[in-house]
């Protein structure tokens, strides 16, 4: 049943560091294996991702670093066709009232909600909370709370959640160099987690941000940026002040987001999803808290209006 791994195991998906008694891969006939230090394997019979090491992700930009070349977008532009006081219509109203779907879970103490997680997913890793999972046709997104009250951890499994695609470390994302702190070591109001996720292909848009003031981090807060799975390298990084709504949309080469606070001024960016850059910035009266993308609309929900957008190529 054993034979080495020259032979056999062609895959690792378990994204594992060298030295471990124990590692998850795939062998040449796409069975779920486990390949132990001495070079043989067996198969596997629960599979536990928390074997998995999470790879530490480099110090991202905080100022950003979007990209100057790359594919051109036709500029758009937004145009209102509906409006309506949000007063009327919890969250959940709404979303349901519209037929909308975020595809997320979220998952927190307040909700004691946590029996709902999937048997197969752990509800800890790394010592950390999970706090969101997200759900696309390929993969599911587990999002973990790390030490700051925000999302660290992300790990990526395939859709029958026998399988690591990525395991991701958040940790320099969290905190934004600044020169004062703030309240508890200035990271229980400023840490930055994981908000918003998409993925197209090997590529992955996220949303890190905090939810207070962005005097509190020196306006060094709200991005999105963009990853490449194969080598968790960062493609571009979106400007700050960009993105702290609930979730953002993508749409064909275009990422919609929101950003405002009290007292901030409150927009709608569309973003060209491969550079970064800015291409519409669309003043709304509240901050945004979700954006949604349904029938080639745009869909907004603010502190106090629910608003539904055409998207119209303005060239």
């Amino acid at each position: 049943m054993r034979i080495y791994l020259l032979l056999q195991i062609v895959c690792c998906v378990a994204l594992t560091t060298y030295g471990q008694d124990e590692e998850y891969v795939t062998n040449s006939k796409g069975e779920n294996v486990v390949l132990y230090s001495d070079g043989t394997w067996g198969y596997r019979k629960d599979f536990n991702f928390t074997k998995v090491k999470p790879t530490l992700l480099t110090k991202p930009s905080f100022t950003g670093n979007t990209l100057d070349s790359g594919k051109a977008v036709s500029s758009v532009k937004l145009k209102k066709v509906f409006e309506e006081s949000s007063s009327d219509y919890k969250p959940d109203a709404w979303l349901k009232r519209n037929d909308l779907q975020l595809n997320s879970y979220i998952y927190s103490m307040s909700k004691m909600n946590y029996q709902h997680v999937p048997h197969k997913i752990p509800t800890k890793y790394e010592g950390s909370i999970i706090t969101q999972r997200f759900v696309d046709s390929n993969y599911n997104y587990v999002v973990y709370e790390g030490k700051r009250n925000s999302g660290r951890y992300l790990v990526i499994l395939n859709k029958a959640l026998d399988s690591v695609v990525a395991a991701l470390d958040f940790y320099y994302y969290q905190k934004a160099p600044v020169s004062r702190k703030y309240g508890y070591e200035g990271y229980n109001f400023t840490s930055q987690g994981i908000a918003w996720l998409s993925c197209i292909n090997d590529t992955l848009y996220v949303s890190t941000h905090h939810r207070t003031y962005s005097d509190s981090s020196e306006g060094k807060n709200g991005y999105i940026t963009c990853l490449d799975l194969k080598t968790n390298k960062v493609v571009w990084r979106s400007q700050p002040l960009i993105s702290n709504a609930s979730s953002f949309a993508l749409y064909g080469d275009y990422i919609f987001s929101g950003y405002g606070f009290t007292e901030e001024d409150d927009y709608i960016y569309c973003l060209n999803r491969y550079t970064g850059q800015v291409v519409l910035k669309h003043k709304l009266k509240k901050g945004p808290d979700y954006i949604i993308l349904k029938d080639d609309q745009l869909y907004v929900r603010t502190y106090d209006k629910n608003y539904v957008f055409d998207i119209i190529d303005s060239d």
